[in-house]
């Protein structure tokens, strides 16, 4: 399912799942939420559900062991369809989801926790954002871009109506969409919430065309010195 934000290498994350049609599932709201955070010093089995080919099951892999250096956790890639985190891998899905953090804990076994919409022609770059990206959330890890003092002018009504233009989106799931996935979320005592990070892998890909003014941000597809600060800080070693 694409819409115009959904563009062939244009990275899109979402909460949504797209085998229920969008229905609204749970939304993450901004930098790091310590309840989900794993036990530090752990192991987590990281599986393959259907799993994809060689070539790029070895790619995902190698990008996911990027956040390894920064966080006092091991990952263990098993050949089972179970695991504490279960990749889904389809071509045909438009971006990414990932449960957050040990949320993963609450979705049936045989389900995926986290999808990477990545085929042969995924480029390099949103290969990369997508893996780091989902991955991050993953760990505990929330949208950079809602961050309460990510000042982004957004003009809700192009985002309104790119949203429209999906399948089965209605008027109330744009709505709720842009609340959940774009906008701002205020201060929390629930949140660890460090310095708003233009940089981030966390941060959502911005379009003027869906901004007020001339205000775009594309991502790197790289972890920021604040990304690692911050995992560093959830996962001492």
């Amino acid at each position: 399912m694409k819409t115009s934000l959904q563009k062939n290498n244009h990275f899109n994350c979402s909460t949504v799942n797209a085998s229920t049609k969008l229905q609204i599932a749970r939304q993450p709201k901004m930098v790091a939420m310590p309840s989900t955070f794993w036990p530090n010093g752990s192991t987590l089995d990281i599986a393959f559900i259907d799993p994809p080919t060689p070539a790029i099951k070895s790619k995902i892999v190698a990008i996911a062991k990027e956040w390894l250096p920064h966080i006092n956790l091991q990952f263990n890639f098993v050949d089972s369809a179970a695991g504490d985190i279960r990749i889904k891998v389809d071509a045909n899905f438009s971006g990414g989801q990932s449960e957050i953090g040990t949320g993963a804990r609450d979705v049936a076994m045989e389900e995926p926790t986290l999808y990477l919409g990545i085929g042969e022609e995924t480029s390099e770059l949103l290969c990369r954002t997508l893996v780091l990206h989902e991955l991050g959330h993953a760990l505990g890890a929330l949208h950079e871009h809602q961050h309460p003092d990510a000042d982004i002018p957004w003009d809700r009504k192009a985002l309104f109506d790119s949203l429209m233009a999906s399948e089965g989106m209605t008027e109330e799931m744009a709505n709720a969409f842009i609340d959940y996935q774009f906008l701002p979320q205020p201060h929390s005592e629930d949140m660890i919430q460090n310095a708003y990070d233009r940089d981030s892998i966390m941060h959502y890909d911005v379009h003027n065309f869906t901004t007020v003014g001339d205000w775009e941000l594309l991502n790197k597809g790289t972890l920021s010195t604040r990304d690692i600060e911050l995992m560093k800080s959830i996962y001492p070693s």
